[in-house]
C-alpha cells in the first residue's frame, strides 16, 4: 500500500513541478525578447537567491529511493 501512495504523491508533485517549470520557461522567454539575452543573463548572475538541496535515501519495498528537499 505504501508503494501506491508514494507513486500517487510523486505523480502529483511531478505535475506541479512541470507546471511551474513551464511557467518559468515562458517568463524567461518573454524576458529575453523584451530585454535581450545579455541583460537577462546579467540579472541572473546578480541574483543573490541561493537554495540548498538536501538528498537523502530511504527504503521502499527493499529499494533505496532518493528523498529530495530544498531549503
Amino acid at each position: 500500500m505504501e508503494f501506491f501512495n508514494t507513486t500517487a504523491e510523486i505523480k502529483k508533485a511531478r505535475q506541479g513541478v512541470e507546471a511551474a517549470l513551464l511557467e518559468a520557461y515562458s517568463d524567461l522567454t518573454q524576458a529575453k525578447m523584451m530585454m535581450g539575452p545579455a541583460r537577462v543573463k546579467a540579472f541572473i548572475y546578480a541574483s543573490m537567491m541561493k537554495n540548498r538541496l538536501n538528498i537523502k535515501t530511504r527504503l521502499l519495498m527493499g529499494v533505496r529511493v532518493p528523498v529530495l528537499s530544498v531549503e
